[in-house]
């Protein structure tokens, strides 16, 4: 079975619980406004197809409320059960023990591929350009555009004897740089002040 991200979008609109809206669709304020209604209305998750901010080949959508709920009693908690394989009318339950059962499961070992979906849409060297991305302005308060609202920071001490995953947003800062919160006391934070010890930036 493909769990992808793909097949995942896909399996929604299966599920009759996606709108593709091809309209020009502005990623400041308003793929965040229409996401917002979505989620207080229980309504179907928006995968925006047509950026005000697009790339020149078009790579680039925005699925808002990936894991919100559903309207319908029935598969109420229907797009987090599909986010693990499950039947769209998973209890809140079994999509607990789901998660849950992951914990003993065998490691899957990486497998390195020379091509693959992944692969078929790429930027290198001088075409990458955080600024380009439609990176959305989610809240008109924001300091800038989130490239990731649910993202990963992975950063490891100097010796190498920690690596800390977190979850956290990060914000465009310009072409090559995105920023976020490193607040005390946070294990990021702590990480942070170990290489600042040393004079030198976290990589």
């Amino acid at each position: 079975m493909d769990h992808s991200f793909r097949a995942f979008v896909e399996q929604l609109k299966a599920d009759n619980d996606l709108v593709e809206i091809n309209d020009e669709i502005d990623p400041h304020l308003e793929a965040a406004t229409i996401t917002r209604l979505v989620c207080e209305t229980d309504d179907k998750a928006p995968l925006f197809n047509n950026l005000k901010i697009q790339n020149d080949k078009g790579l680039f959508r925005i699925l808002g409320a990936p894991a919100s709920l559903r309207r319908s009693k029935k598969d109420r908690y229907g797009r987090l059960a599909r986010h693990l394989a499950l039947p769209p009318t998973a209890s809140m339950k079994e999509i607990l023990d789901k998660m849950l059962s992951a914990s003993e499961l065998p490691a899957i070992a990486p497998v390195i591929v020379a091509d693959g979906p992944v692969k078929e849409n790429s930027l290198t060297r001088d075409e990458i350009d955080l600024t380009s991305l439609p990176s959305p302005m989610v809240h008109q308060a924001d300091g800038g555009r989130y490239i990731q609202t649910y993202g990963m920071h992975v950063v490891q001490s100097p010796d190498g004897t920690w690596t800390n995953w977190s979850i956290a947003r990060a914000m465009v800062h310009d072409r090559n740089h995105l920023t976020g919160l490193v607040a005390a006391p946070q294990h990021i934070w702590q990480i942070h002040n170990m290489w600042k010890k040393e004079g030198k930036d976290v990589p």
